[in-house]
C-alpha cells in the first residue's frame, strides 16, 4: 500500500501549507504540494505523502466526500507511475 494522496476539489486560493495543515489532525504529514499551471494559478488538486499507511487512511476516511470550503473534497490514493522500459 501507497501513503501518497491525492487531494481534488481544492478552492484556488489554498496554499501547500494549507493543505499539510488541513491533512495534519489525521496523522504526520511529510510532504503537502498544490498543482499549479504554468501562471502559478492552483489546479484545485494536490498531492500528501503522509509517514504512515495508515495515517494515509485516516485521511481517506475523514476527508474524502467531505464538504469544506464550499464544495466536497475527493481523496484518492496514487501509485507510482510504471514507466514502460526500453
Amino acid at each position: 500500500m501507497y501513503n501518497t494522496l491525492c487531494v481534488d476539489g481544492l478552492p484556488s486560493r489554498i496554499t501547500s501549507v494549507q493543505l499539510a495543515e488541513l491533512c495534519a489532525p489525521y496523522g504526520i504529514v511529510q510532504s503537502a504540494r498544490v498543482v499549479c499551471d504554468a501562471y502559478g494559478a492552483s489546479m484545485n488538486y494536490g498531492f500528501v505523502q503522509m509517514a504512515t499507511v495508515e495515517d494515509a487512511e485516516a485521511v481517506m476516511q475523514a476527508l474524502n466526500g467531505c464538504d469544506r470550503f464550499g464544495g466536497l473534497l475527493y481523496v484518492a490514493r496514487t501509485y507510482p507511475r510504471l514507466d514502460k522500459a526500453s
